[in-house]
């Protein structure tokens, strides 16, 4: 607790609330050595843990009349803000934002508004005045809510980066594909263009976002930045993969004894559909379109399990095993329909063979982070030999690390 004294020259007095001849210097903060007759070690004052309670009224007089260096160790340590006016509690805020604090706020009334509408996280917990001013209202009147908050709002943090990496996934594989086959004036037919987008792209984006909150939350935030190390080494990564099955497929179908190639009509300029390359590529990347929503869809820290997700699950498995049957025994109407060309069976299982490589390679990369880890060394590595500086937002860590 604090005291002041009214005078021009002002000061503060920190003192404990157990043992008030133990005291914080007005300046740094940090505790002061014990009075001589006192039991306690100077040693364990001065390495203890503690917080700093601080009313409204105290609050104002540190804004106005206190360094800077003392404020802002002030609001690093401070932990109970009590008495303070509604113009307090938005100032409050505002000045843990600019020390790089993500602010979540609670508040039941209107003299909270200000500070609901601040605050990175506004949390009514009722639905008067100040359900207006949150962005979150809860009909459960307790803090306890903030937890629930937390948990959805980063599970839908992680299903919407995921989204955006299937989407970017899907066009990169697509554009493999296509490249390979523009290489020799061929190209998908339409059906499998229909089939992919339709069939497969659809149902799969759509039920990605219905995998729910993991029941416990994680100590550790996930990324917020889409063009973080973490997002874009697990894109490039499959990427790689995906691209260098498809490169394999497509010089291997060429090295066939059963390979043909395509004869193209004389005089006609209309891109070529029904070759061997064409129907391998497309029975591949047929599977890596569904395979890589699975690997995007890894559950926990932040998710609940995939299998948890029914709609998903029940989509990969049934576009699995439609992918599958057309692979070994294809329907003539649907072969006839998405221009495919009879191969050997043992061609067959060579590609079921390089599907499932894909599939492990694929989830053991993403699950551990292979690329990201790399990267992280290489960086940490250049990192070392230059000199150290506290980043734009994190300038707590800075306040902490002085007040050691």
């Amino acid at each position: 607790m604090c005291s002041t004294r009214p005078s021009s020259l002002a000061k503060l007095e920190w003192s404990s609330v157990d043992d008030e001849s133990l005291k914080l210097d007005d300046y740094s903060l940090k505790p002061l050595a014990p009075p001589l007759h006192h039991t306690t070690d100077s040693i364990d004052i001065l390495y203890q843990d503690y917080a700093i309670v601080v009313s409204g009224d105290v609050f104002r007089w540190m804004l106005n009349n206190a360094p800077l260096e003392t404020l802002q160790r002030m609001l690093v340590k401070a932990q109970i803000f009590a008495r303070m006016s509604p113009d307090e509690k938005h100032e409050l805020v505002e000045r843990l934002q600019s020390l790089g604090y993500i602010v979540a706020f609670c508040g039941d009334g209107a003299n909270d508004c200000g500070a609901l509408k601040a605050a990175d996280v506004g949390l009514s917990l009722s639905e008067a005045e100040a359900s207006v001013a949150a962005p979150f209202t809860s009909q459960n009147p307790e803090i306890t809510c903030m937890i629930e908050v937390i948990k959805e709002g980063r599970a839908a943090l992680v299903t919407s980066f995921s989204c955006f990496k299937y989407m970017a996934l899907y066009s990169l594989i697509q554009f493999t594909t296509i490249t390979l086959l523009y290489s020799f004036a061929s190209s998908l037919g339409d059906f499998q263009f229909l089939y992919i987008d339709l069939f497969i792209i659809i149902p799969i984006a759509v039920f990605m976002g219905r995998t729910h909150a993991y029941p416990k939350i994680h100590p550790q935030s996930p990324t917020s930045s889409l063009v973080s190390k973490k997002v874009l080494s697990s894109i490039i990564a499959q990427v790689l993969i995906t691209s260098a099955v498809q490169f394999w497929a497509f010089f291997w179908t060429r090295r066939q004894p059963w390979y043909k190639p395509p004869v193209p009509e004389s005089g006609s300029d209309k891109l070529e559909t029904v070759n061997y390359e064409n129907t391998v590529l497309f029975l591949v990347s047929s599977f890596q379109y569904i395979l890589v929503a699975a690997v995007f869809s890894i559950g926990p820290p932040y998710r609940k399990e995939i299998w948890t997700n029914s709609f998903l699950m029940f989509s990969i498995v049934a576009l699995t095993a439609f992918s599958t049957v057309v692979l070994l025994f294809p329907p003539q109407a649907v072969a006839l329909v998405l221009d495919l060309m009879d191969i050997p069976t043992s061609a067959k299982a060579t590609l079921i063979f390089a599907v499932v490589l894909n599939v492990v390679i694929s989830s053991w990369v993403e699950k551990w982070e292979l690329l990201a880890q790399v990267v992280t060394f290489i960086y940490r590595r250049w990192r070392s030999k230059r000199p150290r500086r506290v980043r734009d937002g994190k300038l707590y860590k800075a306040v902490e690390g002085a007040m050691r």
